[in-house]
């Protein structure tokens, strides 16, 4: 390994093709998730205290993430960055860039990291062939790449995955305690990091029921044990308030689970159709491999084949039928697709065994498109998008007196509203007093707006819903346009991934609660666009990507 060129000369690319991508869009957070679980684990930072209060997610990302706050506030602290943790707190509230690229940094790092796995891994169990092919498709992934440019929890889900499909094998080929209590632990850890990796366990119950019948086990209930008993330990141990808040949790579970499948989305579409074109449309040949991988894993159905097949299956199944579509809760089973399609793409090698020119046109025809998709990706990555287009044409034209809205909750522009943190925000009633005085400080600063949120919290009562996003929802109201021009805003900031699914969703497949809102919303943009007044818009293109934003004056006419 230590001479082997391909695997260093590969880490090497994988690593340079992902540095581009943590940049991009800083300050600001363009992945909703990511400014979340940072917030959460500042939050528990903050409090002293390992309880995230929000349960929606598995708590492992959001330690690791506090365990990196720590080594900044320390950090800081010794370089006289920070005075105290006041100024930390700040830190993140106007300028979060060292949060995000902290996370983000480590996130290349482990996602480089399973490229080495998979190739030290996939030789050992099938050889030098299906190893580089595993490393190959890891590298060069358009969603692993992709991923690790976000401080988010996916790229250790990957790592984790990648980890616990390997030892499943290896159970199977190599049964010994050691191999399950592998697959036991990094299972585990995958689902402790992202729920939807549960559907490795059918892997293993694979390996159980062949086991079984091949009779070449003696020791597989005393296997059975050890693998309960380190899947366990796996989850539990970065996720210990599963223990005591285990209602907690399991409504956390419902509500995001809820939200799959009835919120309306961005990305959406004819179901299981959608994934699978998304997944072709951005992995190229490589995402036609995966499917090509799977039909001939299903027709062939030998053990490791359907070792592999059974969990991407389920995942596939179960995720397809959402109505919010998401390829990231796929990457779960992407270690698997990829070792399918690894030893499918070995086999077409070895076909051309004695036809040397027609191996290397294979090569070039499967991997280089990827290469092609990841330099592309760095050069949008270190563009500016609309959304910072539109920021810094804000900052440049719009007065600081002057209010502005914008949708909650959405892919965000690059600013900051003080009075969220001060005044009305959901977390400004926790910030201490200090933290409130010493934002007041930064009032002047080019990011900072005076904006007006355009939705409230309703104080309806209790409502009984047997669909918990559907409670959510109805929690808060709409201000329609009026109110906005009541309250003196000026402009108004259109996106079009909001309201482009409100426009052209089939409201009928939605819940009662569902539709009025869907019903809200597409009233607010016809009444935009009968009164408003476009200032500005910025139109995506080639080298510019992201959402159509359209500026709005809707202030009233004298």
């Amino acid at each position: 390994m230590k001479n082997n060129s391909f695997i260093w000369i590969l880490l090497l690319v994988a690593f340079i093709i992902r540095i581009p991508g943590i940049f991009d869009g800083l300050p600001a957070a363009y992945n909703s998730t990511e400014y979340f679980l940072a917030k959460t684990a500042l939050g528990m930072g903050a409090r002293q205290s390992l309880d995230p209060l929000v349960y929606v997610y598995p708590t492992l990302y959001a330690y690791l993430l506090l365990g990196l706050y720590v080594i900044i506030y320390v950090t800081g602290m010794l370089i006289g960055a920070f005075s105290n943790s006041v100024d930390f707190a700040v830190q993140f509230l106007i300028n979060p860039s060292v949060f995000y690229l902290t996370g983000r940094t480590v996130n290349v790092l482990l996602s480089t990291l399973t490229v080495f796995i998979f190739y030290s891994q996939t030789r050992k169990l099938f050889g030098e062939a299906s190893g580089r092919f595993a490393a190959l498709t890891a590298g060069l992934s358009y969603y692993f790449v992709f991923y690790s440019r976000f401080a988010v929890a996916d790229t250790l889900l990957i790592l984790f995955s990648t980890l616990a499909t390997v030892f499943i094998l290896r159970a199977y080929l190599e049964p010994s305690w050691r191999n399950y209590a592998g697959a036991g632990v990094f299972t585990g850890l995958a689902i402790g990091t992202k729920y939807n990796a549960g559907f490795l366990v059918l892997g293993v119950l694979v390996v159980f029921i062949l086991q079984r019948v091949e009779k070449r086990q003696p020791d597989l209930w005393k296997n059975v044990l050890v693998l309960g008993l380190s899947l366990l330990a796996g989850f539990f141990v970065f996720n210990p308030l599963w223990i005591g808040k285990f209602f907690d949790f399991w409504s956390g579970y419902r509500l995001i689970s809820a939200q799959m499948q009835s919120a309306v989305a961005l990305y959406t579409g004819k179901n299981y159709l959608w994934e699978m074109s998304q997944i072709i449309q951005h992995e190229l040949v490589i995402g036609i491999g995966f499917f090509i991988g799977m039909l001939v894993a299903a027709i062939r159905r030998k053990a490791v084949h359907v070792i592999l097949l059974l969990p991407i299956m389920f995942t596939f199944i179960y995720v397809g039928s959402w109505q919010k579509k998401g390829v990231d809760y796929l990457l779960a089973v992407f270690p698997a697709w990829i070792l399918l399609f690894s030893l499918w793409l070995e086999s077409l090698w070895l076909r051309f065994e004695n036809r040397p020119t027609l191996k290397y046109v294979l090569f070039f025809l499967v991997f280089m498109p990827s290469v092609f998709m990841g330099l592309y990706q760095n050069i949008l990555a270190l563009n500016q998008d609309t959304r910072e287009q539109a920021t810094a044409w804000i900052m440049n034209h719009v007065e600081k007196d002057q209010k502005i809205c914008y949708e909650n909750y959405t892919f965000d522009l690059g600013l900051f509203d003080i009075r969220r943190y001060t005044e009305y925000g959901a977390g400004a009633a926790q910030l201490p007093d200090a933290v409130k005085q010493r934002v007041l400080d930064f009032a002047d600063h080019p990011r900072g707006i005076s904006r007006v949120p355009n939705q409230i919290k309703l104080d309806s009562g209790v409502v009984d819903f047997d669909n918990p996003y559907d409670a959510e929802v109805a929690g808060y109201g709409r201000k329609s346009l009026e109110q906005l021009q009541d309250e003196g805003v000026r402009y108004f900031i259109s996106n079009s991934w909001y309201y482009g699914p409100y426009l052209g969703t089939d409201i009928e497949q939605f819940s009662a609660v569902m539709q009025q809102r869907i019903a809200e919303v597409r009233q607010f943009y016809r009444d935009i666009e009968t009164t408003g007044r476009r200032i500005k818009i910025f139109q995506p293109d080639f080298w510019h990507p992201g959402p159509a934003i359209t500026v709005y004056d809707i202030s009233k006419s004298d």
